[in-house]
């Protein structure tokens, strides 16, 4: 940002060409110049670079007469990276998209899955939607609504999971009650992704991995545990079997068969059989 802390600034994207290791080429390019605005979620779909970022059309507010936050509202656009000249990269699109880029079709690439976040008041309800690229432009193909607010989301072939999070407040009582779902799309029809849910679980927890027929979902807020969850294609994801865990947040894992190693914090790597 500008010495001043005026909003006329600028976020920029650096990439390090290491095609030659002993002499790298540094490159950089600005995504945003507006404080307000958000991007990220770099994601490369077939041999193309992108990043997504959003723009306020309006802000949000609360309103006292109804005692309820109103939310803003945003424009999301894909921006296109051009890295074919190593120490000038530059974004040569910025396409409009219902929502931030999380994955695309295997066998077509300029198909797009987005997550749209929207907010009803005090509940989040976002939008899984499936956008097909021609030229500068996306036309919207279909999509599907989920309840809560969405996580990350892992594509596996014609696939998406993902875990989505309710929190309910009782005004009365003062007390909040978070239930989150695990989340499979059916994405083989672009115009139709069916969506599949697992049984509610009470308490946080995100998705942290999918591997072979097994999701991965941290369990808990700190040290509580992981889910393991069995994988259907046709049908809702099931729960196997929670882990404990010694650490207090499970970062990353890997899958051997049905050995899990789980990296936990501060006591290394744990080792998690699988049933």
């Amino acid at each position: 940002p500008p010495a001043d802390n005026s909003s006329s600034w600028t976020q920029s994207l650096v990439t390090v060409n290491m095609a030659d290791p002993d002499h790298p080429v540094i490159g950089k390019t600005p995504i945003i110049d507006n404080a307000n605005w958000w991007w990220g979620n770099l994601r490369a779909v077939g041999d193309q670079l992108y990043a997504t970022h959003y723009e306020w059309l309006t802000d949000g507010y609360y309103d006292n007469a109804n005692n309820v936050w109103v939310p803003g509202n945003v424009r999301y656009f894909l921006d296109r990276i051009d890295l074919s000249d190593a120490a000038h990269p530059a974004v040569t699109t910025r396409i409009n998209v219902p929502g931030i880029l999380v994955g695309a079709s295997e066998s077509n690439p300029n198909l797009i899955y987005t997550i749209d976040y929207r907010w009803y008041g005090n509940t989040g309800a976002n939008e899984l939607a499936v956008s097909l690229i021609d030229g500068d432009k996306a036309y919207f193909q279909g999509g599907v609504s989920i309840p809560g607010y969405v996580g990350d989301v892992f594509v596996r072939g014609s696939r998406a999971y993902f875990t989505a999070e309710q929190d309910s407040y009782d005004s009365s009582t003062g007390v909040s009650t978070v239930t989150r779902n695990l989340f499979q799309a059916n994405l083989e029809d672009p115009r139709n992704p069916e969506l599949f849910t697992s049984t509610p679980s009470q308490g946080w927890g995100w998705m942290l991995d999918v591997q072979g027929d097994r999701a991965f979902v941290q369990s808990g807020w700190g040290s509580d545990g992981l889910d393991v969850y069995k994988l259907n294609p046709s049908g809702p994801p099931t729960f196997d079997q929670t882990v404990r865990v010694r650490g207090w947040y499970t970062g990353a894992l890997a899958r051997q068969g049905n050995d899990v190693y789980v990296a936990t914090g501060y006591w290394g790597t744990e080792h998690v059989t699988l049933k």
